[in-house]
């Protein structure tokens, strides 16, 4: 039995609605007998007998599969299944006809059909297999279209987060950046002004002050440039690299000490996980550093078996999520959503343990 035929079409004790658009009365009884002869199957079958019925019936009930005879008096069944598409018919098509043709059955499926039947060869056995496979495939069509829309939504979040990323940026340069390098302007010109009049100034900039305020901007230029990608990561790995970000976290949180165990080597990460890894942390910490009263931190990397293990702990007063979550309605101000996309986008996973005045404990898994 191949993948196809293992899907579950319906759930156990529901019936599949059919609708089938039939202007011919004997057809629609014969479709009936070699429905009720499919076997395992419950069906409840409604017929429509015009093109109008047929439009009016899809609005007002929702079906599994709809069949649609090709000649329907003065129109066809694929002006009826443009129409119905148009319409939002979400379910299935399969045209019918009385005779064959490789140009029928060739634009009935152009035009969104599942499948083409010929009446005249129709039996229990290729009607079953037809509708399994319709509904299969109509399936798989909607969850690619649910993965398009989650895509689309995760592009549109990527786009958000790299212009705010950009803004801030460009606000740091601005304030920071430009403001040191525009005193540093002025200083040199004001010293460049004396110094071609040969003359003394009691207002004279020193080249002191001048050398303090490029210093001062070297230094902020490299806080700028650790927070877009820490050099350490790249110069000495993420061991040394988390490390760091314990001590540096250490002493910005007077009270509270953080362990840290990283029982891995570095030809263990793949390159490409450890900037995840480190980020991950990084907003954990942030996390830890507001209020949440922990006086004791923990975080362990290690691999066990073919998966890498991050786990971050404290010991601060915790929180209830579904509380958090109705109260916020996302989880963005605790920045889990952040360190949930991290993880997924990098193939593993993250979840979050926390109650109140238990603390809060962050693992993310990945399979190397």
């Amino acid at each position: 039995m191949n993948k196809e035929e293992n899907i579950v079409i319906k759930p156990e004790g529901q019936r599949i609605k059919v609708l089938l658009v039939e202007d011919d009365k004997d057809d629609y009884v014969l479709f009936q007998d070699i429905l009720s002869e499919i076997p395992k199957w419950d069906f409840d079958l409604d017929w429509a007998p015009s093109y109008r019925a047929a439009l009016e019936k899809s609005r007002s009930c929702s079906y599994d599969v709809c069949f649609l005879d090709y000649q329907l008096g003065e129109t066809t069944g694929l002006k009826l299944l443009r129409d119905l598409l148009d319409d939002g018919l979400n379910a299935p098509a399969i045209m019918l006809t009385g005779r064959g043709g490789y140009g029928i059955d060739l634009q009935a499926m152009q035009e969104g059909a599942s499948d083409y039947l010929e009446k005249s060869g129709l039996n229990s056995e290729i009607l079953e297999r037809s509708i399994r496979y319709a509904l299969n495939r109509n399936a798989a069509l909607e969850a690619l279209r649910r993965s398009e829309s989650q895509l689309r939504h995760l592009s549109s979040k990527l786009l958000e987060a790299q212009e705010t990323e950009r803004k801030f940026i460009a606000r740091e340069l601005h304030d920071s950046i430009g403001a040191s390098l525009s005193a540093i302007k002025v200083g040199l010109e004001r010293k460049l002004k004396v110094m071609k009049k040969g003359s003394a100034s009691s207002d004279d900039i020193l080249l002191e002050d001048v050398i303090g305020l490029v210093q001062d901007t070297i230094k902020e230029t490299k806080r700028i440039q650790k927070n877009l990608r820490p050099p350490v990561l790249d110069d000495l790995g993420i061991v040394v690299a988390l490390r760091s970000l314990c001590r540096e976290f250490e002493g910005l949180l007077p009270g509270v000490t953080i362990e840290h165990s990283l029982d891995i080597s570095e030809q263990d990460v793949p390159e490409d996980l450890k900037i995840v890894l480190y980020r991950i942390s990084q907003e954990a910490f942030n996390n830890i550093a507001k209020p949440s009263k922990a006086t004791t931190v923990s975080l362990s990397l290690s691999k066990t078996q073919n998966h890498l293990k991050l786990c971050i702990k404290d010991d601060g007063q915790g929180f209830d999520l579904r509380e958090a979550l109705e109260k916020t309605g996302e989880t963005s101000g605790m920045g889990l959503s952040s360190m949930k996309e991290r993880s997924e986008h990098s193939g593993g996973s993250l979840s979050l343990l926390s109650s109140k005045g238990k603390g809060t404990t962050i693992q993310a898994f990945w399979s190397l």
